[in-house]
């Protein structure tokens, strides 16, 4: 279960969240139905949500972000995706 301040009203909120990192690249039907039950909840965050997967999956190309933002957000990501696998 999700033991978040909630609801997230930023993009950072969201990229600072491991189990939201590992639910944009690693989705199982658990984080699927907490992150949906989450939006039903929370519907206003619901675009914010959006922007930052968007961002996630979007690194790259991203214009919002600095490169050394970029640079850390990536090490986040790995070091998210890397926690599951342990």
């Amino acid at each position: 279960m999700m033991k978040k301040k909630m609801p997230y009203n930023r993009v950072e909120d969201f990229l600072l969240d491991d189990d939201f990192i590992r639910y944009t690249f690693d989705k199982t039907a658990e984080s699927e139905r907490r992150w949906a039950d989450y939006l039903v909840v929370s519907h206003p965050a619901h675009s914010t949500f959006l922007r930052a997967t968007n961002i996630l999956l979007h690194l790259d190309e991203c214009k919002l972000l600095t490169e050394s933002q970029v640079r850390r957000l990536k090490q986040r990501i790995t070091r998210s995706l890397h926690a599951v696998a342990s």
